[in-house]
């Protein structure tokens, strides 16, 4: 472990990352509760730890001090601050004085696929990183294989996503991709698309879904790319009782997800 101050190229590089968001593929993480989920995550190879960063004066607890002598053996580089500099680049004030920087090795379509997924849940460009992170937290629970973030308007990578989705982003199978290849490469494969619509098609829970299953959901303020209705699909719905016209995109996703867990198992 290497002791660092505030003109190491390290933390020059944080904080540049934190105020300009300069590098997308980078994730930085430095609340201990995601940080410990990395430790036994199925995507951990994906997403490399390459910089762990303690401060040992904030580093109190025994929870704390267990996780960091995990990662430790896990980082490329270990370097210690002190907390004024912790402080220059640690997004929460009281995050438990460990902030790890990980990178990310996209899988390619072919690896992607090639595992065998069965359901998938399909983000149509979404913005809001907070109903990302919902939707990966109800992926997960739902028992969905994989996701496929159909062109995102937010930063999958970034703080709100990775902390919303309480560390799903290291467990789930994500791919980011544009719409005409997700679109060819479902219907060449077989899968049964489902989209969700606010009130058109049929009630999401009278209807049987298919082994091979792609829930598509789309942003609150532009919906689903309307170049989806082109192909093969089926539509579904959520029927709502009061004047509401539409849920927010993050509950609407969990229900969908949850009546395919109900169905399958």
């Amino acid at each position: 472990m290497k002791p660092i101050g505030k003109d190491h190229e390290a933390v020059k590089d944080l904080r540049r990352h934190r105020t300009k968001g300069t590098t997308p593929d980078l994730l930085v993480c430095d609340e201990l509760g995601i940080l410990e989920k990395y430790i036994g995550a199925g995507q951990r190879d994906m997403r490399p730890l390459k910089t762990l960063i303690v401060c040992d004066e904030l580093l109190t607890s025994e929870y704390a001090r267990g996780i960091f002598e995990t990662l430790e053996s896990l980082a490329g580089d270990v370097f210690a601050v002190s907390e004024k500099t912790y402080e220059l680049i640690a997004e929460k004030k009281n995050s438990g004085g460990l902030l790890g920087v990980f990178g990310y090795r996209e899988p390619s379509l072919e690896d992607f696929f090639k595992s065998g997924y069965k359901r998938m849940i399909v983000m149509d460009g979404l913005e809001n990183p907070g109903n990302v992170g919902t939707i990966l937290r109800s992926a997960d629970a739902a028992g969905f294989d994989a996701v496929l973030a159909v062109d995102l308007r937010t930063n999958i990578n970034g703080d709100k996503c990775v902390s919303s989705s309480r560390g799903m982003v290291f467990e789930l199978p994500i791919l980011s991709i544009d719409f005409k290849t997700a679109s060819e490469y479902l219907e060449k494969n077989g899968y049964t698309v489902y989209l969700g619509e606010p009130e058109e098609g049929t009630r999401y829970d009278q209807i049987a879904y298919d082994a091979l299953c792609a829930l598509v959901v789309g942003s609150e303020r532009f919906g689903i790319n309307a170049e989806w209705f082109s192909g093969p699909h089926r539509r579904v719905y959520i029927p709502m009782a009061g004047s509401m016209t539409s849920l927010n995109v993050g509950v609407a996703a969990s229900l969908l997800m949850y009546e395919v867990y109900r169905q399958k198992g």
